[in-house]
């Protein structure tokens, strides 16, 4: 999780974690449902890519 930014690791967090909503998650961020949805996929893409590494080596 450190590889993200603070914003992707509080959307992966909020919404894969607990379910909230992207509507939801927009208003706490102050950010729309569109980006929140960005964050999450760039955040679970650093996450793949950072196992990935792991598993590999």
């Amino acid at each position: 999780m450190q590889e993200l930014t603070a914003r992707q690791r509080a959307a992966v967090v909020l919404v894969r974690c607990y379910g909230y909503r992207l509507h939801e998650v927009g208003q706490m961020l102050g950010i729309s449902p569109s980006t929140v949805e960005r964050h999450i996929e760039r955040g679970v893409r650093k996450l793949r890519e950072a196992l990935e590494v792991h598993v590999v080596t």
